[in-house]
């Protein structure tokens, strides 16, 4: 069992928006059953920051959520896993004026794995999506996501993982129909025991949580992130984001870039510490919607 928690504070540049303080709470089981089951079991409870230029006042816009997933892997054969997975997450949004954003989302996915003597697997998933805006009346309210995905784990050497998936999905709201592609594709690198480099991009499209006069978003997001050893118990890492949101509707999209620089101590063998500082700054092509911020983060991971 993994517990984990944590406490941010973010600032802005900008006098008229407020301070805001968020936090994240966790635990994850990793059960096995005999030889052929294993899976996970979550919990997430969490505050974070929204865009700030939804806010009808200076009070911060937040969002908090809580989320509850079960997954579990069956290995049918040598060179052939099925996998299963359930979740249920719950958002609601602040100040006043954002509560139309609130809804409950239940996602199931099924797919099928085929491994290869290496450990390098290839295969296919498909996810289904239920939500509801609990504050929208009827029909209105309800909205679906669906997607078949190829899905692959590739290890080119010992040194070296890509992960990806690629598919294309579906997003029904209001009996209009979106479709469009999606990605999630990651690469690591260990040069040497204590360095470890990584990339990703990603492209999916979801709910909105930034604004309240548009139903989703197609977001677009890269990165590059830095690990590097620097002792037996500390580790220091970095990274940098650029993402880019596109809100339904065409006329708004939202840029922004984060770097951030962090330090963790491994104090026991089950218990670890972490300190982060992210400077991150969004442009809009909206009229006073731009902003920079610094967040600083504080947490303890525990296991046992």
């Amino acid at each position: 069992v993994v517990l984990r928690a944590s406490l941010n504070q973010t600032s802005f540049d900008r006098p008229e928006l407020q301070s805001q303080n968020g936090r994240l709470l966790s635990a994850d089981w990793q059960w096995v059953i005999g030889n052929k089951w294993n899976g996970n079991l979550s919990y997430l409870q969490s505050r974070t920051l929204q865009s700030q230029s939804d806010a009808l006042s200076s009070q911060a816009s937040t969002q908090d959520r809580s989320d509850l997933s079960f997954s579990a892997n069956y290995q049918i054969s040598p060179n052939y896993l099925l996998t299963a997975g359930a979740a249920n997450s719950q958002s609601e949004f602040s100040p006043a004026g954002r509560e139309i954003l609130n809804r409950d989302e239940t996602t199931q996915s099924l797919g099928l794995r085929f491994v290869t003597d290496a450990g390098n697997s290839f295969g296919l998933q498909f996810r289904r999506l239920d939500g509801r805006y609990v504050n929208r009346p009827a029909p209105t309210d309800r909205f679906q996501e669906s997607d078949i995905s190829l899905v692959a784990d590739w290890r080119p050497s010992g040194l070296s993982q890509i992960s990806a998936q690629v598919g294309e999905t579906r997003r029904t709201e209001n009996q209009v129909e979106q479709r469009t592609p999606s990605w999630n594709i990651s690469a690591n690198w260990t040069p040497g025991g204590k360095t470890t480099l990584g990339a990703f991009v990603r492209r999916q499209i979801a709910s909105s949580d930034t604004v309240t006069n548009a139903s989703s978003s197609i977001t677009r997001t890269q990165g590059l992130t830095a690990n590097w050893r620097l002792s037996a118990k500390t580790t220091l890492n970095a990274s940098l984001t650029a993402e880019t949101q596109d809100f339904s509707g065409g006329t708004r999209r939202d840029d922004t870039q984060t770097a951030s620089l962090g330090l963790r101590y491994q104090a026991l063998r089950s218990l670890s510490f972490g300190l982060n500082y992210q400077n991150g700054r969004r442009d809009s092509n909206l009229d006073n919607a731009d902003y920079r911020y610094r967040q600083v983060t504080v947490n303890v991971l525990g296991s046992f």
